[in-house]
């Protein structure tokens, strides 16, 4: 029986924590283990720190989960990334004919025709199969003539940035911004554009867009290892995708209010990250989760000393922790 009346002890899981609640467990904490303010705030910021790392994207398993320092979040963000810039563009060979034909530029029915040619199994019609590319633009108004009357070919592909090699601009043009994660409704069936030389060009800027997964979260690995105060866990993912997004402001040496701040520019400053659902719900999160650790320690280090009714005030309505434990009858 660690209290009168009960006989074990719990940590709440998913106690959502306020900014006031934070500070409350914060002071808890300091008086519980014994530490000065200043330190427990530069241990917590950057545990803080690697939480931010563990629940912004990318993650495995879900959003959520903490799972955002494996290789199985990296690879499945860099799958991710190849779909989303596929949704983008496509091979201009896969245009259909009745798109080439409506389009009426033979430079265009050339470049098609080239590339259906070059595919595993070639759909064309007798009149073009055998017949030299150079020749079959001769043959394009009998081609718009022949695909006029598909009926089963709707048309409407997006052929106007057929030879653009901007694929960077058009892409991030697609997607909102160059920093825009949420989906952009300029992406999907019907908006893709059909280029030439599809390999050539989208391959190398596929591998080029995958090396920047972990940039989102690298801001926290900076901020946190410029406390020197331990190390943060990441990896190298993450570690070589510093870009300079991370924000310390310390106080910790003021002996009146010592406090310290830290953030991710990427994630937008506090006040803005209210109005951004995504950013705003890791950083609840990881509050929650920086709590919940706290209440871990406090307990176990309370239990050790037999002190577990102070663990039971603590966790009484107006208590510092209140509703942070659960005590089994």
């Amino acid at each position: 029986m660690i209290v009168p009346g009960y006989n074990g002890v719990d940590v709440r899981v998913n106690v959502e924590v306020d900014a006031e609640g934070l500070k409350k467990h914060l002071q808890a904490y300091a008086q519980i283990m014994g530490m000065a303010v200043s330190k427990v705030l530069r241990k917590q910021a950057r545990l803080f720190c690697q939480d931010m790392i563990d629940y912004t994207l990318p993650v495995e398993n879900g959003p959520g989960t903490g799972h955002g320092g494996t290789m199985g979040a990296k690879k499945i963000t860099e799958n991710n990334v190849r779909v989303d810039i596929e949704l983008v563009f496509a091979p201009l060979g896969y245009a259909s004919m009745k798109s080439v034909a409506e389009f009426d530029n033979k430079g265009v029915f050339s470049a098609w025709l080239r590339e259906r040619k070059a595919m595993p199994t070639v759909v064309l019609p007798d009149f073009l199969k055998d017949m030299d590319v150079f020749d079959g633009a001769n043959q394009f108004p009998a081609f718009q003539k022949f695909a006029s009357k598909l009926k089963n070919d709707n048309g409407g592909d997006n052929l106007t940035m057929a030879y653009s090699g901007s694929v960077k601009t058009l892409h991030e043009a697609a997607r909102g911004g160059p920093r825009n994660y949420a989906t952009s409704p300029n992406v999907g069936p019907g908006k893709t554009y059909f280029i030439t030389d599809y390999n050539a060009k989208v391959e190398p800027y596929v591998r080029q867009v995958q090396k920047r997964v972990g940039r989102l979260k690298a801001g926290w690995y900076t901020a946190g290892m410029r406390l020197n105060y331990g190390n943060v866990r990441a990896p190298k993912w993450v570690i070589n995708n510093q870009w300079g997004t991370g924000i310390l402001i310390d106080n910790l040496s003021n002996d009146t209010t010592p406090s310290v701040t830290v953030g991710n520019s990427m994630h937008k400053r506090h006040t803005e990250m209210t109005r951004d659902g995504i950013a705003w719900l890791w950083y609840k999160l990881a509050i929650q989760h920086r709590a919940y650790s706290m209440r871990v320690e406090i307990m176990n280090r309370l239990i050790k000393q037999g002190n577990a009714r102070k663990l039971w005030e603590l966790s009484q309505p107006g208590g510092a922790l209140a509703g942070g434990y659960f005590f089994n009858p």
